[in-house]
């Protein structure tokens, strides 16, 4: 599946710029191939570029066997938890994207794979469990035998997935969430291939945004929203209608590994669609927005004066 979603909303897409700085590729992309929703990579750019990163995740997994086989050099390897993550995925023309800033399945689910020397009942076993980055610290404190300790002292966002490690089968949390901006009053849109989604906010205070996109994924689905954005609260704008939503099935997505197997028609693009997922829908909305949309304004980022940072206690203290 090398084009966007079917039915899939403008403002969800992410036109990949970085790919008019590579010289391989810069004159097809001007022409609006591999950066527009509905075009791709000729089948021999793709190759190329897909070999390209194959070589990179091959120089990675030889440093990670460095790092292991220190551990092991130093007698350590029995009694030391090992956890490889990433902090986003990755687009290699799946979809058309060819990078990450957008909400989409490849792009929000990450690797991790998680080594307990001492919990051997699952060792090279997978799990379909949903867990996020805010539940690392959690489970390490955990397994660690601090986590009273540590929830004593830190409000943490995330929780502890030991459950999940100790029994493969078990389920950890019923949804996962995700979110990233949009800057689509950008100048790039007025230079070729102009296109409003190339501007993917890097640099851009958060009063710049023009959108949010919120994103809840659960065993069977991934909702997202496209928020319109108060630059001036720097949060969404739940006043007015949103700019697209999406409703992607996963029913049956238990197998690592296809990266495009799942999200190619958004359910919720037509007026039958959404009757007919309605429920759904109504269900996968209100997980999302009671995780999102709180009582509490925190205001832009540069509201925080010195006085008002200095006063954060950012001390970690040590428990053994």
């Amino acid at each position: 599946h090398r084009l966007a979603p079917e039915g899939m909303p403008s403002v969800a897409f992410v036109s990949c710029d970085y790919l008019q700085r590579a010289a391989d590729v810069n004159a097809d992309v001007l022409r609006g191939q591999g950066i527009l929703p509905n075009t791709t990579l000729s089948d021999a750019l793709t190759r190329k570029i897909r070999a390209g990163y194959a070589a990179g995740v091959t120089w990675m997994d030889q440093q990670v066997g460095r790092v292991l086989d220190t551990l092991t050099d130093l007698g350590q390897e029995n009694n030391t938890i090992v956890l490889f993550t990433a902090d986003h995925g990755w687009g290699l023309g799946e979809h058309g994207i060819w990078c990450k800033y957008c909400v989409f399945e490849n792009q929000v689910r990450v690797p991790m794979l998680v080594r307990v020397p001492w919990i051997t009942a699952t060792h090279g076993k997978t799990s379909a469990a949903l867990v996020e980055h805010i539940d690392i610290m959690p489970t390490l404190a955990d397994l660690a035998g601090i986590l009273d300790k540590v929830q004593a002292t830190e409000a943490l966002d995330g929780e502890s997935f030991q459950d999940a490690l100790r029994d493969a089968t078990a389920m950890h949390k019923p949804a996962a969430f995700s979110q990233y901006p949009r800057c689509m009053n950008s100048t790039m849109a007025k230079e070729p291939p102009y296109t409003p989604n190339r501007d993917v906010c890097v640099g851009h205070p958060a009063s710049e945004f023009t959108h949010m996109g919120l994103s809840v994924r659960t065993p069977e689905y991934r909702y997202s929203e496209w928020f319109r954005w108060d630059g001036l609260k720097c949060e969404p704008n739940w006043d007015v209608d949103s700019d697209g939503i999406e409703l992607y099935s996963h029913i049956g997505d238990i197998t690592p590994g296809c990266f495009d197997c799942y999200e190619n028609v958004n359910l919720a693009a037509t007026p039958q669609g959404r009757k007919q997922y309605a429920n759904e829908i109504t269900s996968l909305r209100t997980m999302l927005l009671a995780r999102y949309k709180t009582q509490e304004h925190i205001g832009c980022p540069n509201d925080h004066s010195a006085e008002i940072l200095d006063g954060i206690d950012n001390t970690l203290e040590i428990f053994w």
